[in-house]
């Protein structure tokens, strides 16, 4: 079972924890078996939960004994739950089922991430066999800067800022689906980070971004053009994060690298200390639920009347009264996340009001639809600022021109790397949304090839679970 540590206790377990928290075959990430953490950081780490709102220390016992902890912590905006450290003597795999379970009643709407050295193969088992998502496998690899003597750098290599994050964007929105880290985050944070380009031909090839905590830095990624791994780059865009490090009396640097990374940072001389295995489980199965609205839509459909607020003019969104009877008996249904809507719709009303939502018919979108939110965030940033990409600022006039009702747009590559998606003007109609308003962004739609229009899906053929997600405000 699990309970919460109180902190009359903690003294009581910190040094078993810790000596768990040492060994990668007991322990989750962050490990503190990499030389550089310390001992007094674990304490000092743990004993801040008591005083967070964001985070608390859970004691994982069976038979009243105890067998490790779960120190977990949370992002309320973003929907993220991920652990300080997850420590358990033997049965981690009971530790983590419980820890779901925890999860599911205080947290149902969270995304839960957790990282795990490979060594740990308990762990790994577990997670690999129980509907997590591997986000991550890679090797943790660690440079002592004692003895590194800063080399000459490149003229192609340039510091990013606001002028040019956009070329990073490019690059870094081919692999940021799947991150915290996104390229929405980077810019909001930038004063944090550290990121780096490596131009040809006044093109962006490969970039590098990496920050620090005291003086540990960790490089969180090495984003190439197209995704295509480029030896004469990394080593390039190594050489100055290297160098800037040094700069600064940095001691260690961390970095988390691919199977083709991890051969060029040993020769510069970095050390591996094991396996990264990085999981995700969606609040969720949004796969499933899809398949139960499409069974539930199936059984029935019937006409229903549309009737539009008296501020709607004629335009091609009215073509949704006429089609509207096609989507009903032919429609499928699909994901769809709001870019952009009515304030209005997100209070209890009557009148029914645009919005714009951004869709894929792609596969992998049925079982991650959550990847449309950043579709989404991408065009809200591109409505408030000016972009010189021509495709990008496509996408920011159909979003600033609220009054031109854009249908069926297809989403620029830079916004979607590989997956066909598209931006549309959609009626929201609130009989079809539980409690007659918007609480979160994804929407379950209807979609067919006979028209461009889309409708949200009558809320009668949602699916339990994905009703109780919606409406969930934790």
């Amino acid at each position: 079972m699990l309970r919460k540590l109180n902190v009359e206790e903690f003294d009581k377990y910190i040094e078993f924890i810790y000596n768990l928290a040492i060994d990668i075959t007991k322990s989750g990430y962050p490990t503190y078996a990499d030389g550089i953490k310390t001992k007094e950081d674990f304490v000092q780490l743990s004993y801040g939960a008591f005083n967070s709102q964001s985070e608390e220390i859970l004691l994982f016992e069976i038979d009243g004994k105890v067998l490790g902890w779960i120190h977990y912590y949370f992002i309320p905006n973003d929907r993220y739950l991920s652990t300080y450290s997850f420590q358990a003597l033997e049965n981690i795999n009971v530790a983590i089922k419980e820890f779901e379970i925890f999860c599911k009643l205080n947290f149902a709407s969270y995304n839960l991430w957790l990282g795990f050295p490979k060594e740990n193969e308990i762990a790994i088992e577990y997670l690999s066999s129980n509907n997590y998502s591997l986000i991550e496998k890679s090797h943790n690899d660690v440079l002592f800067l004692g003895n590194y003597i800063i080399k000459e750098e490149s003229n192609n290599i340039q510091k990013v800022t606001e002028k040019n994050f956009h070329d990073f964007k490019v690059l870094h929105d081919f692999v940021d689906s799947n991150m915290y880290w996104t390229s929405n985050r980077l810019l909001k944070n930038l004063d944090r980070w550290n990121i780096y380009l490596y131009y040809e031909n006044n093109i962006a090839r490969g970039a590098i971004y990496f920050t620090n905590h005291y003086d540990v830095v960790e490089i969180f990624g090495v984003d190439y053009e197209n995704n295509i791994f480029n030896e004469f780059i990394c080593y390039e865009l190594m050489v100055v994060c290297l160098n800037e490090c040094k700069k600064s009396n940095i001691k260690y640097l961390n970095h988390f690298t691919n199977d083709n990374e991890h051969q060029l940072v040993l020769n510069i001389g970095f050390k591996n200390i094991g396996g990264y295995n990085y999981f995700r489980k969606q609040p969720i199965d949004f796969k499933k639920n899809l398949e139960i609205m499409r069974e539930n839509f199936a059984k029935q459909n019937r006409f229903e009347r549309l009737k539009f607020p008296p501020y709607v003019t004629f335009s091609e969104i009215k073509d949704i009264k006429w089609e509207y009877e096609i989507l009903l008996s032919k429609g499928k249904v699909y994901y769809a996340n709001i870019a952009q809507a009515n304030t209005a719709l997100f209070k209890f009303g009557f009148s029914d009001c645009p919005a714009v939502v951004v869709y894929s018919m792609d596969e992998s979108l049925e079982s991650d639809p959550l990847v449309l939110s950043q579709y989404g965030r991408a065009m809200y940033r591109a409505k408030i600022e000016k972009s010189t990409n021509q495709a990008i600022e496509e996408v920011g006039r159909d979003m600033r021109n609220e009054r031109v009702y854009s249908i069926k747009r297809l989403l620029p590559k830079e916004i979607t790397a590989n997956i066909v998606a598209y931006h549309t003007t959609i009626m929201i109609l609130r009989k079809h949304l539980p409690k007659r308003r918007l609480v979160r962004g994804l929407l379950p739609v209807l979609i067919s090839d006979e028209t461009k229009n889309v409708l949200v899906l009558p809320k009668k053929y949602w699916s339990e679970e994905f009703t109780n997600y919606f409406q969930d405000k934790h």
